[in-house]
């Protein structure tokens, strides 16, 4: 858990110096109009990432001015922002390829006009996550659980099936 902190303008580009990791928090900011931050990141096969870009002074802290999106080194969007409040922006993406990426984080404002200082935290979700998607409290607080038998398929995968140390 690294604090990344914006000494050198970060480039927009697949040549920015700036690098973070799952836990890390990069503390950067827009000088002048135009400006904006790419921040490098690996993403290993199978992980979820979560990205929030929060402003932190100057017009990029009112107003719904932040954007935060996932590029590749070419700048194609692959993961776009999914939520945002007056000061945040958040995006979420999962490396559904099967080997690591190395992509970049897009820090800019909307209208990419403003100036002022931000953060971008990156974070893994966890099962408690669920807790706060919403929903409505079960009718029942009993659970019913089916152990599926070796060789039955549900939703195109097929049950390698269980011993019963792991049922118990």
């Amino acid at each position: 858990m690294t604090t990344i902190i914006e000494t050198t303008d970060a480039a927009a580009a697949n040549s920015t110096i700036y690098q973070m990791g799952i836990g890390d928090t990069f503390q950067g900011g827009f000088g002048s109009s135009g400006d904006n931050d790419w921040i490098e990141i690996v993403v290993q096969a199978g992980q979820t990432i979560n990205v929030l870009m929060t402003g932190t002074s100057g017009a990029i802290a009112t107003g719904n001015n932040v954007t935060v999106s996932i590029v590749n080194a070419a700048g194609l969007v692959i993961a776009a922002e999914t939520a945002f409040t007056d000061s945040t922006s958040t995006t979420t993406y999962t490396n559904t390829t099967g080997a690591a990426q190395t992509l970049y984080i897009h820090a800019t404002d909307f209208g990419n006009t403003d100036t002022g200082t931000y953060t971008v935290a990156v974070t893994t979700p966890t099962p408690l996550d669920a807790i706060d998607w919403g929903g409505s409290a079960l009718a029942s607080p009993a659970v019913t659980v089916y152990f599926a038998a070796a060789g039955e398929v549900f939703d195109g995968v097929t049950s390698l099936g269980w011993t019963q140390t792991q049922i118990n």
